[in-house]
């Protein structure tokens, strides 16, 4: 089964029976989930976003696995497509902003801490900390990217959840974790890791989906664009995220809803160009990907309408000392 430039099967998807982050069984179901790749086949039964009826996060009961993605963004970096989207500018200096108050309060010093990205990217937002000492996590290492250039330390890379970063414990003052938390197929593991590299009082930076925010309830938390790409497999809230991070000694010290990226600009034309590509796809997606070749364009599924709603949250929370 073909989902842009990767072929999925039974072994690069899953089964998801229990709490990726408590581990327990008991959940509830906000309905089927569209399936826009068709992993539904492999398992005899329609997706459907569960959420724990004791820590409050919400999880597809059938994702993709780590691997699988892996070969997708590799794809699309060997097409030339932009794998990651980049940041307004000024949403992200407001995040650095909040960032460096707190690093501030927490260890006041003008010495170089040392800072780890997971899930670094082409580095727009760790570059912004480079008189630091800066370290990166990712899956692999792109092509086309310098990351001696990106970085003043160490990329690291593996899959957060499986990684053995004893040899970092203890050691980071700083960890952004950006776009990932929806990502991890064990949570517990990767919270587990998290906590590991942080030093006492260090701070932990993240943003991810928020399934409390306005737009997720307004269209139904099924039918949340957020849940239908297929990468995406964990949905948190506060509760679910506050929940999760105690468990490993760290508090919310500070939490906000955003918009995705800081902000998308809406425009009609944007609008206008969305509605036409995903009506083509909808009624031929042959005519659909055969205009994109005509006009020299990859051959991706057209994008969901993106708007500035804020449906992601922003959350700093500091391991205990």
């Amino acid at each position: 089964m073909k989902y842009e430039n990767l072929t999925l099967d039974r072994q690069n998807t899953r089964l998801q029976h229990n709490c990726p982050s408590c581990g327990k069984s008991e959940t509830s179901s906000f309905g089927e989930v569209r399936d826009l790749v068709g992993l539904s086949a492999f398992f005899g039964r329609p997706i459907r976003l569960l959420r724990c009826n004791s820590c409050g996060l919400a999880f597809k009961e059938i994702t993709t696995t780590a691997e699988a993605e892996r070969q997708l963004y590799s794809g699309w970096k060997a097409q030339g497509q932009d794998v990651y989207l980049p940041s307004q500018p000024d949403g992200i200096s407001y995040v650095k902003s909040l960032i460096d108050k707190h690093l501030n309060q927490n260890f006041q010093t003008s010495s170089a801490l040392s800072v780890l990205d997971v899930g670094v990217g082409e580095g727009y937002f760790i570059q912004m900390f480079s008189r630091h000492q800066t370290y990166g996590i990712e899956l692999e290492r792109m092509p086309g990217l310098d990351y001696e250039k990106m970085l003043n330390g160490q990329l690291i890379v593996g899959q957060l959840e499986t990684l053995d970063l004893t040899p970092y414990k203890g050691f980071f003052h700083l960890v952004t974790v950006f776009d990932v938390f929806e990502h991890f197929l064990d949570a517990r593991a990767a919270m587990a890791n998290l906590g590991k590299v942080l030093r006492p009082g260090g701070l932990l930076a993240i943003e991810t989906g928020d399934m409390d925010s306005f737009a997720a309830r307004l269209w139904g938390r099924n039918r949340w664009w957020y849940v239908i790409l297929p990468v995406h497999k964990l949905f948190w809230n506060k509760a679910s995220l506050k929940k999760a991070l105690a468990a490993e000694g760290m508090e919310v010290i500070h939490f906000e809803r955003k918009a995705h990226k800081d902000g998308t600009k809406f425009s009609y034309k944007h609008l206008l160009a969305h509605v036409f590509k995903k009506t083509l796809y909808l009624i031929s997606s042959k005519a659909y990907f055969a205009l994109m070749r005509r006009l020299g364009k990859t051959e991706r599924l057209p994008e969901l309408a993106r708007f500035p709603w804020k449906d992601h949250l922003f959350a700093i929370a500091r391991k205990s000392k």
